[in-house]
């Protein structure tokens, strides 16, 4: 079994690429080719979840797009079935995840990445890595996955 990541609020053309399934022949590559071929994400989705990515709070990110606040917050929620603190939550963690392994000071980390301290951070790792920041960090596994195109 595999699987393909897809960004964040992607839409694919399901009949589009169901018209090429019967050339794809299990061709991993063959597939990611299609894959990208007919997936898309709407410019206003990217730059909402490009502006969640770099923004402290969710009115932040709104200003920053331009729109009213419940505007944003609709956008997100029906085009990618999450919240927008979600996205804000998820860029945080993968920034401070990046960081841990080649940092001096986890309590550094946890600021540089918006956390309220390093306790904070660490809760949030366990959240969504299931580990504390130092077993992130010395798990060369989580540590690739974590290089890996995703949101932020």
């Amino acid at each position: 079994m595999f699987g393909f990541r897809l960004r964040p609020g992607a839409t694919i053309d399901r009949s589009r690429l169901l018209k090429h399934a019967s050339e794809l022949n299990n061709d991993l590559s063959l597939i990611a080719t299609r894959i990208r071929e007919t997936c898309f994400v709407t410019a206003n989705l990217g730059e909402a979840l490009a502006a969640l990515a770099s923004a402290s709070t969710v009115n932040e990110a709104a200003a920053h797009s331009g729109v009213e606040l419940r505007t944003f917050q609709r956008l997100i929620r029906l085009k990618t079935g999450f919240v927008p603190k979600f996205w804000i939550q998820l860029a945080r963690v993968r920034r401070a995840a990046r960081d841990v392994a080649t940092a001096k000071s986890l309590a550094d980390v946890a600021i540089e990445s918006r956390f309220s301290d390093q306790a904070h951070m660490t809760r949030q790792f366990k959240r969504w890595f299931g580990v504390t920041p130092v077993q992130f960090a010395v798990n060369p596994d989580l540590r690739s996955l974590i290089h890996e195109l995703g949101y932020d």
